[in-house]
């Protein structure tokens, strides 16, 4: 569990050095590694720049909300050897992580209000933090029965 651990941080590290890469990289003449990077979240996130932060006057290459679950992920992540419990939390628990998210977003798509970045980001926290409490536990199960059958080979 330790390893799997210390793995996905460093998985969540890595993205987020990715993201805060793209726009360096962009101003420092290695403009094709940073369109590879926008192109890699490309496939999971809009990038629609009034959606987006911009570092170093360069769009990073996911919107706010993304960007906000990304870091929510890594946060959580950090925190769960010292927040975590045993087992999977409540589903509950997700939802209600959701439930901000979820309303700032359909508010929006329906013309009711105008969402702007400060609140996307922070709605991407609440859920990106809540999600590692329920794919470490769940995953642990799966790994060590996957280095049961390794060490039987």
């Amino acid at each position: 569990m330790r390893a799997f651990y210390f793995l996905f941080l460093t998985a969540c590290a890595f993205v987020l050095l990715l993201i805060f890469a793209a726009p360096y990289l962009a101003i420092t003449g290695h403009e094709n590694i940073s369109e590879l990077i926008h192109v890699m979240f490309g496939e999971s996130c809009h990038q629609l720049p009034e959606r987006s932060f911009f570092v170093y006057g360069e769009k990073m290459p996911v919107c706010a909300r993304c960007f906000g679950i990304y870091a929510g992920l890594f946060t959580g992540t950090l925190l769960y050897p010292v927040c975590g419990r045993e087992g999977v939390p409540d589903s509950r628990l997700l939802l209600a992580a959701l439930a901000p998210l979820a309303l700032d977003g359909i508010t929006q798509l329906t013309g009711l209000r105008e969402s702007n970045n400060l609140l996307r980001l922070g709605t991407g926290l609440i859920f990106g933090a809540i999600i590692p409490y329920y794919i470490i536990p769940a995953l642990e199960p799966l790994l060590k029965g996957f280095k049961g059958f390794i060490n039987r080979r």
